[in-house]
């Protein structure tokens, strides 16, 4: 028997069969009867530079987030949020206003997000942000 869980909980889930490596992976419990939306997935565009698909030195980069409404009620008024505390990025325009986005939908916005890359990024340097929903 699967013990009851509550709402802000974590549950272990983990996948395992025979001669594979077993995955676990911590599952937040959410309410269904509320909003909950979660990053997606995300575009680049640098036409801005060269155009070559790739966040290079120097570039201006622009990004579309996909946020999608796992939950059965819309949510409304939603601002998304971009940050890094990466030295050679500087932040242009990071937040967004969504608006509403439906219940088990997904919503995003063209190029929303901007940012710049400074000229002396090393070389395969990883950039990490983190996105925030308000």
């Amino acid at each position: 028997m699967i013990p009851q869980t509550m709402i802000g909980s974590n549950v272990r889930l983990t996948i395992t069969k025979s001669n594979h490596f077993r995955h676990t992976e911590m599952i937040p419990v959410i309410s269904s009867d509320n909003p909950y939306c979660i990053y997606n997935s995300n575009r680049i565009d640098d036409n801005l530079g060269n155009g070559n698909g790739v966040i290079d030195f120097g570039e201006e980069i622009s990004t579309s987030i996909v946020i999608t409404n796992l939950g059965n009620n819309p949510t409304t008024n939603a601002t998304v949020e971009l940050v890094t505390n990466d030295p050679y990025v500087t932040m242009i325009d990071a937040t967004e206003f969504y608006g509403t986005i439906p219940a088990n939908d997904t919503m995003s916005v063209f190029n929303g997000f901007t940012f710049q890359v400074a000229g002396d990024i090393p070389d395969q340097h990883v950039i990490e942000f983190d996105c925030f929903g308000k």
